[in-house]
Parts: structure tokens; sequence; C-alpha cells
């Protein structure tokens, strides 16, 4: 019966055995994290409140394959405030994919985790709704895009100051 009784619990000793594996791991959990939030019942064991935000490889489970075939997850910051301003104003993205006359949200969606960006009339539109400036709803953006401008600004002014300056020279000794 590989060490059930006849009601499916586990016999003593692997139940002993069993108890002792849970509490390795738990403490091993609790070096790695500190301390776990607990709460204990009266008269009971500790209850673990919620899970770690991270569990290191084979923690909880002893399944260290498929812990490791999950890929991380990388979270980037959207390169626009349009979630921020949408909020803000107490919009749902259905209210706004209707202002904008679009027939669901997926398009919003992508727009507030930057996967693409409107068009000029989506994004005059999207001024008008959050009542906000386009570069301030993508403030990344416009700053990146300012820095590159300002760049080659600076590198025409030089090269037409040179010019400029090798003129004056040579009007200067040809007097």
């Amino acid at each position: 019966m590989s060490g059930k009784s006849s009601s499916g619990r586990f016999a003593g000793a692997e139940k002993t055995e069993r108890r002792k594996d849970i509490q390795r791991r738990k403490t091993k959990c609790e070096r790695l994290f500190h301390t776990i939030p607990t709460i204990r019942p009266l008269g009971g064991t500790s209850i673990q409140i919620f899970p770690p935000l991270r569990s290191p490889p084979d923690c909880y489970s002893g399944n260290r394959e498929a812990q490791e075939s999950v890929m991380p997850i990388q979270r980037s910051k959207p390169k626009n405030r349009l979630l921020v301003y949408r909020k803000r104003l107490g919009f749902s993205q259905k209210q706004v994919a209707h202002l904008l006359g679009q027939a669901d949200t997926s398009m919003i969606s992508r727009y507030e985790r930057g996967g693409s960006a409107p068009t000029l009339t989506g994004a005059l539109q999207l001024e008008i709704i959050c009542r906000a400036p386009v570069a301030f709803l993508f403030r990344e953006l416009y700053e990146e895009l300012r820095q590159e401008i300002r760049k080659e600004e600076e590198r025409l002014a030089g090269r037409g100051q040179q010019q400029l300056f090798r003129r004056i020279q040579h009007e200067n000794q040809t007097k």
C-alpha cells in the first residue's frame, strides 16, 4: 500500500518525515527571505499569510526543472503617460476607445504599454481627451527627439560658424 493507510492518509513515520521535509524547506525560505509573515490561530500552528515576493528555486516545490524553464518577466517602463492621465481623469479604456472612434480597447492598451504609437491624428485626439499636451503624454519620446534635434542643430551651427569664420578671415586677408 506504499505507506498509506486505508483512509488515504500517510502512516505515522512517513507523516513525520513529510513534516520534517516541509519544515526544512520553510526554514530554507525563511533564511533567504528573513521572515515570512504568518498568523497563529488560537491553539494552532502558524499559517503563512501570503507567499514571499520571490521564491528561490526548489523552495516550495521539488520541481527545479519546471522553475528553471520559466522565463523571467521583464517589465519595461512605458514610454508615455497615457495611463496616468487616463486614470487621473477617471476614464476607462473603453471610454477612451469610444472617444477615439475605435471598436475595442486593444489599441488603447497597446498605446499605454508603449507597444505602438498613435498616428498624428490619434495623438492630437488623445491630447484633447487627456487635456494635456502631446509632449506631456509622450514625454520620453519628446525628450529623445528633442535631444537628437538639438545635437544636430549644434552640429549644423558649428559647421555654419566655421564657414562664416573662414569667409571673414578671407575677406580680412584680401583687404
